[in-house]
């Protein structure tokens, strides 16, 4: 019986064969190790991914079901908070930046600025800028 299984078992229990030298094997080792570890932090970050994913869900469904009406538009901004934003958004940046949002809030909130309200607010914002400048 000269069959092909039998050629290559007394291959395998014929002779050893020779080992890899020791810095290589230890080289090698420790890239398994790191490969292992990475994999253990891959599985991790996916667990906590999938359970960042079912909280999200849960909190829409508990909206969703929720008796409350969560989107009614809330009460608005003040119109003294809303130049107080757009005085401290125009000092860090410019006057447009804080133009754009505390129309942009406004807009979150509910209500649109009219062009009186706009032009209030760069009044408002050119005010406040000139006495920064001045003290």
């Amino acid at each position: 019986m000269n069959d092909p299984l039998t050629a290559i078992e007394e291959q395998l229990t014929g002779e050893m064969p020779a080992r890899a030298p020791s810095p290589l094997r230890d080289a090698v080792m420790k890239e398994v190790h790191r490969e292992l570890k990475s994999a253990r932090w891959d599985r991790r970050l996916t667990k906590v991914a999938g359970t960042v994913l079912a909280v999200g869900i849960a909190l829409n469904v508990a909206l969703m079901v929720g008796g409350d009406d969560f989107s009614a538009p809330r009460s608005t901004a003040s119109n003294a908070s809303l130049v107080q934003t757009a005085v401290a958004v125009a000092r860090a940046t410019d006057a447009q930046t804080a133009r754009q949002l505390v129309s942009q809030i406004s807009a979150w909130n509910g209500h649109v600025m009219t062009t009186e309200q706009l032009a209030a607010l760069d009044a408002a914002i050119a005010e406040e800028l000139q006495k920064n400048r001045k003290g």
